[in-house]
């Protein structure tokens, strides 16, 4: 939410599996819009809930720096960390208007394909609800 990056100073940013964990999702989204340069692009995951029109917010950061928490936590998989990192948002249909708002355009959004390298083990979350999908938002040029 407050990268170390100078304003335009990268080409491209990838994050894979990140967003949902992030604290303000669309602070973070602005942030990456601020470090990209015009014509830059986001390359990103992000565990994708096709029937929920608006994202969960799930826990959100309070006035004192505490976690507040909205639903049960949840935590997935984290590899700097046995104990999991825990799930700030859900997304769902919202996202790309949340994307679009920071400035973005978001090109195109692709499927699972292990053809075209796109890898997923399949939805790991216990609801089974999320697909695994990949996006590129660009930043006008």
């Amino acid at each position: 939410m407050s990268l170390s990056l100078s304003d335009s100073s990268l080409d491209l940013l990838a994050h894979f599996d990140v967003l949902e964990h992030v604290p303000d999702l669309r602070l973070g989204l602005a942030e990456a819009y601020r470090v990209l340069r015009p014509g830059g692009a986001m390359l990103f995951t992000v565990p994708f809930y096709p029937d929920l029109e608006e994202n969960i917010v799930c826990a959100q950061l309070g006035s004192d720096g505490g976690i507040v928490h909205f639903r049960p936590p949840s935590y997935h998989g984290n590899p700097v960390s046995s104990e999991g990192a825990l799930v700030f948002t859900v997304p769902g249909w919202s996202l790309l208007t949340d994307v679009k708002a920071a400035g973005f355009c978001l090109k195109t959004s692709l499927a699972v394909d292990p053809a075209g390298g796109i890898l997923s083990n399949g939805c790991p979350f216990p609801d089974g609800r999320s697909w695994a999908l990949t996006f590129l938002a660009s930043k006008p040029g």
